[in-house]
């Protein structure tokens, strides 16, 4: 498996895990009303905006590798991956990062208590490596940002036999 497909499995496997979530978004529709959207799952990056463009991208989650590493052929691969998080939450309450805090364990509790993805990729959350996540320190409100970084093991390439 190559890490690209890690990557593509992982967005397909959060899209499903947020299917039924819906999050405030920053658009108003035009009764003035607040619209509400699915969480946007992007892999690597947030898209470019275009000028015309009024989608606004939260809520969502950035899905991305940040490192990995490779045995001899026939050996295993340890990826890491980042998943960024944006909420948009505008409540005078400024509790957005309870949002942000639902997501990530809503994301550590599929992978700790089931840490197979796709048949073919295992979350490595163990003693020695664990699931780490971060809230945003900065006062970005309405907008709440946190992350998390998780390794995966996935097969490396196998050796080829001369005959």
């Amino acid at each position: 498996m190559t890490p690209l497909f890690l990557l593509k499995d992982l967005c397909k496997e959060l899209k499903l895990l947020f299917e039924n979530s819906i999050e405030k978004t920053p658009e108003v529709d035009p009764w003035e009303m607040t619209v509400y959207k699915k969480m946007n799952v992007f892999e690597h990056s947030l898209p470019i905006r275009q000028q015309d463009q009024e989608d606004d991208p939260y809520p969502f989650i950035v899905a991305s590798m940040s490192t990995g590493k490779g045995g001899a052929a026939g050996d295993t691969q340890e990826i890491v991956t980042r998943m960024m998080i944006g909420i948009y939450d505008d409540n005078e309450s400024i509790k957005g990062h309870e949002g942000v805090l639902n997501v990530i364990n809503k994301i550590y509790a599929r992978f700790a208590t089931n840490p197979i993805l796709a048949d073919c990729h295992i979350a490595k959350i163990d003693d020695e490596d664990k699931f780490n996540w971060a809230l945003q320190e900065d006062d970005t409100h309405p907008y709440y940002f946190g992350a998390v970084e998780m390794k995966f093991i996935t097969s490396g390439m196998r050796r080829e036999d001369k005959f």
